[in-house]
């Protein structure tokens, strides 16, 4: 496993998978130096010097020549890239003819039609020229797999895989019929599908609250609510800090973290 990043959603991912792959397959994860990020349990971690871009997740590493140099890569049957767009993924696709390992991408989301910085565009740029050196992509929904194909890849080369998340357990406040979508407003969200299937919901003291950044769609979720006459009934909270997620998390009847809710095994 290959992950520089940690936080967030990549890093709740590789803290339920990297349990369960270690069960019968030997895993070393390749990572940056930086504390913090959500604790991942993994017998083999390896933390590389990494630099931080400023105000970006971008973290540069530059031992990878050495680890390339050395045939560190070679040691695996299956290079796993998580995340597009960081450094790592970038290197090891741009040296792929000098790495034997079968090499697969999960994108996480990471190719969101959105308002990019700078540093994002020119990263795009030169790494998309890499994208048909990979053996193998997994997309997190149907709508992330089209847009790889429009990027140049063919349908056999895109697996979908929905993110799976535990059962938790949330002791609420109070009795209140709400329902919570947190996460980014992106297309592969699917966060138009929630709102019209709130639409066809009989309890009428039931509120739909959407929380998350704005990654290009939030116009348009607001337009479908405004056409499905739901103004009254569903509210945009936009980006919270992580003290108020857990307080509307205890507030809620139910949370779509994804709208891809399958329970890993």
């Amino acid at each position: 496993m290959v992950a520089p990043v940690t936080e967030a959603g990549i890093g709740v991912w590789l803290s339920n998978v990297c349990p369960i792959l270690e069960k019968n397959h030997e895993l070393t994860l390749l990572t940056s130096d930086f504390p913090g990020g959500v604790p991942i349990q993994c017998k083999d971690i390896l933390k590389l010097q990494t630099w931080k871009f400023p105000n970006s997740l971008y973290r540069y590493m530059p031992k990878l020549k050495d680890l390339l140099s050395q045939g560190f890569f070679d040691n695996y049957d299956i290079i796993h890239l998580n995340g597009f767009s960081v450094f790592a993924t970038y290197f090891i696709l741009k040296n792929r003819d000098k790495i034997k390992s079968k090499i697969i991408l999960s994108v996480h989301g990471n190719l969101q039609e959105h308002k990019k910085k700078f540093l994002r565009i020119i990263y795009d740029k030169f790494a998309l020229r890499y994208m048909n050196k990979i053996d193998h992509v997994v997309a997190v929904s149907s709508a992330e797999k089209k847009q790889l194909i429009k990027l140049g890849l063919l349908d056999s080369d895109v697996t979908v895989s929905y993110n799976g998340v535990k059962p938790i357990k949330i002791e609420r406040k109070q009795q209140e019929k709400l329902i919570l979508y947190l996460g980014r407003l992106a297309s592969s969200k699917n966060v138009e599908l929630l709102i019209e299937s709130f639409s066809l919901c009989k309890i009428t003291n039931s509120k739909l609250l959407i929380v998350g950044p704005d990654y290009g769609t939030l116009k348009h979720l607001k337009q479908t609510t405004k056409k499905l006459n739901l103004e009254n009934r569903v509210s945009f909270l936009g980006e919270v800090s992580e003290s108020e997620k857990y307080s509307l998390l205890s507030r809620f009847s139910v949370l779509f973290i994804l709208l891809q809710l399958i329970y890993l095994h």
